[in-house]
């Protein structure tokens, strides 16, 4: 049986923002920052979070669609995956192996 926790990463001093945009510089290959879906969320009235959307994208020899990993700015420095949803809508969700 598989189990999945959430996941924090703890930034202790580092800024929340300046990490972010070090992710997006060093995105490997298959990976891209989706900056038109987060200005879609927030921040707005229903959320004082800021949401950071990174895409993986398919590739032809796997079989894990494309998918959208989304990255909280909590407080006071912890970032939060706070969701993994595919991309493309083929599927409405991802395996637990995906």
């Amino acid at each position: 049986m598989k189990i999945f926790q959430e996941l924090y990463l703890n930034l202790q001093n580092y800024d929340q923002a300046s990490v972010v945009e070090q992710l997006e510089k060093h995105l490997i290959t298959g990976w891209l920052r989706e900056t038109s879906r987060e200005h879609r969320v927030g921040p707005n009235q229903l959320s004082i979070f800021r949401f950071n959307c990174f895409k993986r994208l398919a590739r032809d020899n796997e079989d894990v669609p494309s998918a959208l990993l989304w990255l909280t700015e909590t407080t006071p420095t912890p970032l939060f995956v706070s969701n993994i949803l595919p991309d493309g809508g083929k599927i409405r969700e991802l395996s637990g192996d995906q």
